[in-house]
């Protein structure tokens, strides 16, 4: 999976918008959205972080989203 497919997916679980993610999280709307679209080349690590925790994931799940299974 994904970042962007994750994000998504969590945001459904948690019946939350992309903007309630990002008030949550401490990051801006555009932000959120750009990682939904699966735009990450300006990825940084301590705002997925906060948006991990939002999202009420740990550390080592997003870490597993993000450089594979073997990462946990």
């Amino acid at each position: 999976m994904d970042v962007s497919t994750c994000i998504r997916t969590k945001l459904d679980d948690l019946g939350l918008a992309p903007a309630q993610l990002a008030k949550r999280a401490g990051v801006s709307r555009q932000y959120v959205n750009s990682l939904i679209n699966g735009d990450t080349k300006h990825f940084r690590l301590d705002k997925a972080w906060r948006i991990a925790h939002a999202l009420g994931m740990t550390a080592d799940e997003l870490a597993a989203v993000i450089y594979g299974d073997d990462a946990e």
